[in-house]
């Protein structure tokens, strides 16, 4: 069914959208797919139409462009989905790829109306996202013009569906916790309702995989014939980045504005703030620096929290500032971790701290 005749290494489907035979077959078995599990009991949220769909890959892939996923969504793929009772309620999304691609997808496929009736939201890879410049318009900001030009207005999500650092594990290295925190800032502030990890456990190898295609992820199970030390698992950098953000940014949290003011380290030092649905407040802060800065907290009523953020180190505040009890302009210094008491009066209850 496919122009190469070869489930893997790219091709595309054979045949016209609308009249081939090979469209409606795979759109069917999105179908099948989710009827089967469906026998067990099993549910799902959402499915993407294609995992990146421009890349030619060394297992199973299919190459699609902006106008055949717009084509296959309102002609095929999406209203087969949605007359089926199992899968009419799926969150249904498209590009599923990297985001130098969303000048291209976002307004052949967002700015058709009947393709846009069909879908839920975009779907968005974190490789590249570092790349400003080498692979086009990679910079966080293209989200948010993905969001106000064409997601925003229609009510469609945009989320993040796979991210791992490539290569085997590399044990306790900060740095791919800090590119995952680093890259979640970015998007949470730039209109992504979420985030995703491709795998959250793999061995020590990066795998299983059978092409080899090896990764560093969140946490590494290790089984007992592969050092002599036991079963165990151990829980890499990467995994408490993003308990920063899934711990204290909780479901239904609305990210807010916030301002950096009278920084000369702005590339350094990076946050993003959110309101729960309890009414706390929270804000996440990355310092990349090695070497520690000194940042103030200030809340509604112009209470400062006074910080000294240690070198490469992660923070997170969460406090309410619904009352004002004391004075507004009370001030307090130290480290995180001898917060004066009084702090707890003006409304910040916790403080999280990790640093390498």
């Amino acid at each position: 069914m496919k122009t190469n005749n070869d489930d893997e290494h790219g091709g595309t489907i054979k045949g016209d959208i609308a009249t081939g035979p090979y469209w409606k077959t795979w759109a069917n078995y999105f179908v099948r797919y989710f009827e089967e599990y469906s026998k067990n009991n099993i549910t799902f949220w959402g499915v993407t139409m294609q995992n990146e769909p421009q890349a030619d890959q060394n297992f199973q892939s299919l190459v699609l462009n902006s106008t055949q996923e717009r084509d296959f969504t309102k002609l095929i793929w999406g209203p087969t989905l949605r007359s089926n009772s199992i899968t009419k309620n799926l969150k249904l999304m498209v590009l599923d790829h990297n985001r130098d691609l969303i000048p291209d997808f976002v307004p052949t496929i967002f700015g058709d109306p009947d393709a846009t009736s069909l879908l839920d939201g975009l779907a968005v890879h974190w490789y590249m996202d570092t790349s400003y410049g080498t692979y086009g318009n990679v910079a966080p900001g293209i989200l948010t013009w993905a969001h106000d030009n064409y997601l925003g207005p229609k009510n469609k999500f945009l989320l993040y569906t796979e991210a791992c650092n490539e290569g085997r594990p590399a044990m306790g290295l900060w740095l791919h916790g800090d590119k995952y925190m680093n890259d979640i800032i970015n998007s949470l502030n730039n209109w992504a309702v979420g985030w995703v990890e491709w795998n959250l456990v793999v061995d020590p190898t990066g795998g299983p995989n059978w092409v080899n295609n090896d990764v560093d992820q969140s946490i590494i199970a290790f089984n007992s014939s592969y050092d002599g030390n036991g079963e165990r698992f151990e829980k890499q950098p990467m995994f408490y980045a993003m308990g920063h953000f899934s711990k204290f940014i909780v479901p239904n949290s609305t990210i807010i504005d916030h301002k950096l003011e009278g920084t000369t380290y702005a590339d350094s030092v990076l946050a993003i703030s959110a309101q729960r649905p309890d009414g706390l407040k929270v804000v996440v802060i990355n310092n990349r620096d090695l070497m520690p800065h000194n940042v103030s907290v200030i809340n509604k009523w112009g209470a400062p929290l006074n910080l000294m953020l240690e070198p490469q180190s992660w923070t997170t505040i969460v406090y309410n500032d619904t009352v004002s009890l004391g004075s507004s302009g009370s001030t307090s210094s130290g480290t995180v971790q001898r917060l004066p008491s009084f702090w707890g009066l003006l409304g910040f209850l916790s403080v999280l701290f990790l640093s390498k």
